[in-house]
């Protein structure tokens, strides 16, 4: 065998085009553009975006309990209107920023609330 060949590129005999520029597939189909999205690189947390987008979500249900605490248990109330303080700082990774925002204040009302229930 000859050292050249192993150096050239493949012919396809029934085209006579090297391998690499034959098109497999239909003869009419458009190459598709490339799609790029623009995301600010800090916040691109890849799969972390759908965990904080479950936290927003988390920190709604907890709102419920929160206020409802606030007459029951004020005590677990505080802890829990931190908990949901939490979920909602960390929600604001997702694409609901917006709504992540306004359960952020929600949630430090409702622990100043609680909080003012138990030192009384």
């Amino acid at each position: 065998m000859n050292d050249r060949q192993s150096d050239e590129v493949a012919v396809d005999p029934a085209t006579g085009l090297a391998a690499e520029s034959v098109r497999i597939g239909s003869p009419f189909a458009v190459d598709p553009l490339p799609q790029t999205v623009a995301i600010e690189p800090l916040l691109d947390v890849g799969p972390m975006r759908y965990t904080a987008m479950g936290a927003v979500a988390a920190s709604m249900m907890v709102v419920g309990f929160a206020s409802a605490a606030l007459w029951w248990f004020p005590a677990g109330g505080a802890l829990v209107a931190a908990l949901g303080s939490v979920l909602a700082i960390s929600g604001l990774f997702s694409n609901y920023r917006t709504a992540s925002l306004v359960l952020l204040f929600v949630h430090v009302g409702l622990f100043v609330a609680n909080y003012s229930q138990v030192l009384r």
